[in-house]
């Protein structure tokens, strides 16, 4: 997982939290949290694309 990637899905969720505020004046520990949220989502959506496609390559033609 690339950092810079990490950080862009952080900042998208914290953005669409409902009382956001600037991202660059928010503290650590708070970005530290968004960051632990993005790694999670991007390695389900790794898992995903690897299963969804093992599932295509297993299908008979």
């Amino acid at each position: 997982m690339a950092l810079q990637e990490i950080e862009a899905v952080a900042q998208a969720l914290y953005e669409i939290q409902v009382e956001a505020r600037s991202w660059e004046r928010e503290p650590e520990r708070l970005k530290r949290r968004f960051r632990e949220e993005a790694r999670a989502a991007i390695a389900a959506l790794d898992e995903h694309h690897i299963r969804h496609h093992r599932s295509k390559s297993a299908q008979p033609l």
